[in-house]
């Protein structure tokens, strides 16, 4: 499941629920989860993180099993 409209950003907590880390195993110690849906709110069942324009490029825990486009970078104009 999941949606054409997310991004993959390469981090999970698959390895230690809510210690969110990069694809080389780095801690992330920043983060852009949407608090006003309670992000990261899936439990042991949402392990990987995506952004999504309709939630403003916020990140949210997904499945990793959904299907979304890989993020390697992204310019964005500000």
């Amino acid at each position: 499941s999941g949606g054409s409209d997310g991004f993959w950003i390469g981090i999970d907590d698959i390895v230690e629920e809510n210690t969110f880390v990069d694809t080389l195993g780095n801690t992330i110690t920043y983060n852009n989860f949407d608090a006003a849906t309670n992000q990261p709110n899936g439990g042991a069942a949402q392990n990987c993180v995506g952004v999504f324009p309709e939630e403003s490029f916020t990140w949210q825990d997904k499945a990793c099993t959904d299907t979304f486009q890989a993020l390697c970078s992204l310019n964005i104009e500000l």
